[in-house]
């Protein structure tokens, strides 16, 4: 999503919400960042309740025992299996499920094209008709090495490939073919751990961590619908090298193999027998501190994000996105915003090796364009990014997903309809049509009073008077000047206007000549106009916070972009708005208010430290401040679509 969108979803995923973690023993670090976070939402505040459920085959309470979340047994509750459950029918067949544990005949080597001709045939040995044969490897390459070698034998049996590197609607066509085909040989990756219904007579699955290892044995006669089911394993010998055990680590996999060498019986009861105690590691922890640094969403001086996947994933296997639209000349003449329904999970190291031989664009928010990934700098592609790429030179198949060959020519899936790419210039709600800035201010406050269910009682003043002056900055020249351009309709104040492309901010000069006035915000003027004209005090501080911050883009910290001007060396200026600047408009603000742009600098009394200051109030907090100006941005955004739609 746009990055100026994080905070609303933020606000979103941690005010009055059920947080149902499953599957937690596949979590690594997010188990521990999901306690944490619990902690901190009942710690700093939030608007309405919030839960978290953990679950799990084999709960291990130790992963949500963190440093701010200690567990106090007297008020976590515990679900699990009776004794009269589990004489139930139903469950027992699942519990005592009959399912035979071997060591697969197939030796491995390093050669991962051998390893997928052995297992190939190993496969076909295995497989009976009529069934489902499930092989769960560790590594893309190893599921494609089988899936190739599969196909090259031949055999009426069909197969499916799967793991994370499809596009949705890819993936699920591949999941469609598992439910509809009785007869079926599935190679895939971890992706069918958690998350995927199926159920196989045999299997053959790589040695993996002891929690993984019980969850593709979940994948094997699930339901006990087979009178017999086995499931081979791949001994990768005692020693193990740790690039060949990759993404998981040696004493991982030396573990499970201990539990697994001389056990016959892969039954949900016969497993859970097991002492499965893992090795301790010590795993990133998000503190306080991390969380109220990563509240301020500006980017730093050089325009970097901060990186938090140590938070969420164990292994080094971080990925980016990648869509794929039609170029022509070299030059991505894209404005619409890749859907999810485009993207695809891409290791960060094949997106390296693909952009060293060809073009790739990522897309700029501070310039607002898709930027050339120039030769020699695919190092600098960081995990989490999108990606664009030129359809022609290929890299993605429906069946294989992301293969990096020029010969794999993907299917066009355009995101015409969408929202633009959002960037620092970009008004995209601003072009809908001729509206004017009275009667749009009126339909969001309107709609801030339709919200009045879920805005706490005693902030609704709050923010109807931010929601009063949210636009008043669309009353500066600039932005009047960019939407009307050479129209001739100045006899009022214009909220929205038709798009006009290539359109910019811009000032006239006495002699008449356009000055640009390049990443102006609007919603900064709104809130400099506000506390001109109402003073400062708590209430007002975050009226104006309210105000500045209901684009996403002006929020914590208050500072020009590297690539601005202002008009001369002893003015201050910020995002396009230049201290001295006037804002008339009588019909709503009476007499002419000038801007004040001293807040930029340090001090007490600077934006920051006025930011700083209502994120961290013990009646407010980060949860609850985010709610707040996604309240008002959800106002905004059902005003600007029903104008839209007028």
């Amino acid at each position: 999503m746009s990055k100026f969108r994080w905070p609303a979803h933020f606000a979103i995923l941690n005010n009055d919400c059920l947080w149902v973690m499953d599957e937690v023993q596949l979590m690594g670090p997010g188990l521990q960042t999901s306690a944490q976070l619990e902690a901190f939402r009942s710690r700093m505040g939030t608007v309405g309740n919030h839960f978290t459920i953990w679950m799990s085959a084999t709960m291990d309470l130790t992963g949500i025992n963190t440093v701010d979340h200690p567990l106090d047994m007297n008020y976590v509750r515990t679900l699990r299996l009776s004794s009269e459950d589990k004489v139930n029918m139903q469950v027992s067949s699942i519990l005592e499920a009959k399912k035979t544990v071997r060591v697969s005949p197939v030796n491995l080597e390093k050669d991962e094209k051998k390893n997928g001709k052995a297992i190939a045939a190993r496969i076909k040995e295995i497989h009976e008709p009529e069934s489902l044969t499930l092989v769960i490897v560790n590594t893309v390459s190893r599921a494609r090495a089988i899936f190739s070698e599969l196909e090259r034998m031949g055999d009426k049996t069909p197969i499916v490939l799967l793991h994370s590197h499809y596009r949705p609607s890819d993936r699920s066509l591949q999941y469609e073919r598992i439910k509809q085909e009785d007869d079926l040989i599935v190679v895939s990756t971890q992706v069918v751990e958690a998350g995927a219904d199926i159920s196989s007579k045999n299997m053959i699955t790589d040695l993996a961590p002891w929690p993984s290892m019980v969850q593709r044995f979940g994948r094997c006669n699930r339901r006990g619908e087979h009178s017999e089911a086995t499931i081979e394993w791949l001994d990768p010998g005692i020693e193990l090298d740790p690039k060949g055990v990759l993404p998981y680590e040696v004493d991982d996999l030396s573990h499970s193999r201990e539990l697994i060498m001389n056990q016959s019986d892969g039954s949900p009861s016969a497993i859970s027998r097991l002492s499965a105690q893992r090795p301790s590691k010590i795993l990133p922890v998000i503190r306080r501190k991390d969380l109220v640094d990563l509240f301020d969403t500006t980017p730093d001086l050089l325009g970097n994000e901060l990186d938090i996947s140590r938070f969420i994933r164990a292994n080094d296997n971080k990925d980016v996105f990648v869509f794929w639209r039609t170029i022509i000349d070299g030059t991505p003449n894209v404005t619409a915003a890749p859907s999810p329904e485009e993207l695809c999970s891409v290791p960060i190291g094949d997106i390296s090796k693909f952009v060293d031989k060809n073009d790739a664009w990522i897309w700029d928010h501070v310039v607002g364009k898709w930027s050339k990934i120039l030769q020699g700098e695919a190092r600098s592609v960081r995990p989490g990014q999108i990606i664009l790429l030129d359809r022609e030179k290929g890299g993605y198949s429906a069946s294989r997903g992301w293969t990096g060959s020029e010969k794999d020519i993907p299917t066009a899936i355009e995101n015409r309809e969408g929202l633009r790419s959002d960037s620092l210039n970009s008004d995209a709600w601003s072009d809908t049509g001729w509206i004017t800035l009275m009667d749009h201010t009126e339909h969001v406050i309107k709609e801030v009073e339709g919200l009045g269910t879920v805005i706490p009682p005693e902030h609704m003043d709050v923010l109807k008077e931010a929601a009063k002056w949210h636009d008043i900055g669309k009353a500066h020249e600039a932005f009047q000047n960019m939407i009307l351009m050479d129209e001739g309709r100045r006899d009022a104040v214009w909220g929205k206007a038709p798009r006009q492309n290539g359109a910019q901010f811009f000032t006239t000069s006495k002699e008449g000549r356009k000055i640009l006035r390049p990443y102006f915000r609007h919603e900064l003027a709104s809130a400099l106009a506000y506390m001109a004209r109402q003073g400062r005090s708590p209430t007002n501080d975050l009226i104006a916070y309210l105000i500045a911050a209901h684009h996403g883009k002006v929020r914590v910290t208050l500072r020009s972009v590297p690539s601005e001007n202002g008009p001369d060396t002893s003015t201050l200026f910020a995002r396009g708005v230049w201290d001295g600047d006037v804002i008339s408009f009588p019909d709503m603000i009476g007499t002419d208010i000038i801007l004040d742009l001293t807040p930029i600098r340090l001090g007490t009394s600077s934006w920051s430290n006025m930011s700083i200051r209502l994120r961290d109030r013990i009646d407010m907090g980060p949860f609850r401040l985010a709610y707040l100006e996604t309240m008002l941005r959800i106002a905004d955004w059902r005003a600007s679509k029903k104008e839209a739609m007028a």
